[in-house]
């Protein structure tokens, strides 16, 4: 199990009208999903249950000045910024550069940007020397294409989570302490777990 630093995300109550809209459609669906957080939860639950060994450690929500991304998985000598993106099917580019779903309708933001932004600040720190920072998007939906744009990060599927980390963070991997790294981002008042 991985040493997790912040609570599991709770989803946000379904709003009336998505309580309305989810059950006619599977756009409707995944709007709402979007929209109250379950693909935060849902990667954090099983980053929490992956076997990294016990150098590893997640921080939920880390946050860097006023800039925030959902998780940062901290291993020996690398970490994965890395922002979730319940959705499923094809993005396209919106006219601002943003990502946009259900046929240019449902704006995604840039998540791989927010990603790639927060690694080159937390590089300027100077707090992650020695460690190799890598932005991620995890689409946690379901597979999901991006065309028509260059993303920022490096895209995961959902299926392809396990084998993704496992290459990254291997369990018995050795490197550079991270524990100034970690305290640097972890959210004030975050209680470490061993959950």
């Amino acid at each position: 199990m991985v040493k997790r630093i912040g609570p599991i995300p709770e989803t946000k109550p379904r709003s009336w009208r998505h309580r309305l809209t989810a059950p006619l459609s599977a756009a409707a669906r995944q709007v709402a999903e979007l929209e109250e957080g379950v693909g935060l939860r849902l990667l954090t639950e099983r980053l929490s249950a992956m076997d990294l060994g016990e150098r590893s450690v997640l921080v939920v929500r880390p946050t860097l000045g006023f800039m925030t991304v959902d998780l940062c998985l901290v291993g020996p000598g690398r970490a994965l910024v890395i922002n979730a993106l319940h959705w499923a099917g094809d993005i396209v580019p919106g006219p601002k550069g943003e990502w946009r779903g259900a046929g240019g309708k449902v704006d995604l933001g840039r998540p791989d940007r927010r990603a790639r932004v927060f690694c080159e600040r937390l590089a300027f720190t100077g707090r992650a020397r020695g460690i190799v920072l890598e932005p991620v998007v995890v689409f946690t939906a379901g597979a999901a294409r991006c065309q028509g744009t260059e993303p920022e990060a490096t895209l995961v599927q959902w299926d392809e989570l396990d084998a993704f980390v496992a290459g990254r963070i291997p369990a018995s991997a050795v490197g550079f302490p991270a524990a100034d790294l970690i305290r640097l981002i972890s959210p004030p008042g975050a209680g470490g777990t061993t959950e």
